[in-house]
């Protein structure tokens, strides 16, 4: 007899637990956008990607805008406001890494930097530009970085 009360509790507490569960994951679920798949693509990040990371995104047939600063840069400021209006022109072609040295000190090794801003424009090849870029001296560049070139381009 007590033997069979044991297994209703155990029943009712498993019932009980998946209900919540259930809940909970609604409740997370709708905080956080829902699943990975519906969120959209990110473009822009503030810090390096790994390598393994970059080259997917250059496979997809994406152009790879890495914009190095550092705190105490005068003309940074203007290099990141040319990189991200041709950002806004190309959508999702282009993924922006704004890289502040400052924070991510390896980087100037890892990649020589010398000077600041140094953009690296990574395609099918790799361009860089260490001075302020103009929009259109920019736009040849990253059109040049295309296997398929964009309408941004034409």
């Amino acid at each position: 007899m007590m033997n069979q009360k044991k297994k209703q509790m155990i029943a009712l507490f498993i019932l009980i637990t998946f209900v919540f569960s259930g809940f909970a994951f609604a409740i997370i679920s709708s905080l956080t956008g829902g699943s990975a798949g519906s969120q959209e693509e990110q473009l822009i990040y503030n810090g390096p990607l790994a390598p393994a990371d970059e080259q997917k995104i250059i496979s997809s047939g994406k152009v790879i805008l890495k914009i190095y600063t550092t705190t105490d840069c005068s003309d940074c400021g203007q290099a990141t406001s040319e990189v991200l209006k041709l950002f806004q022109k190309f959508g999702t072609g282009i993924v922006v890494e704004q890289i502040d040295t400052t924070y991510f000190p390896e980087e100037i090794q890892s990649n020589n930097l010398e000077k600041f801003p140094t953009i690296l424009i990574l395609g099918k090849s790799s361009d860089r530009i260490e001075t302020i870029p103009t929009g259109s001296g920019l736009l040849q560049k990253v059109c040049g970085q295309f296997k398929e070139k964009p309408a941004a381009c034409a």
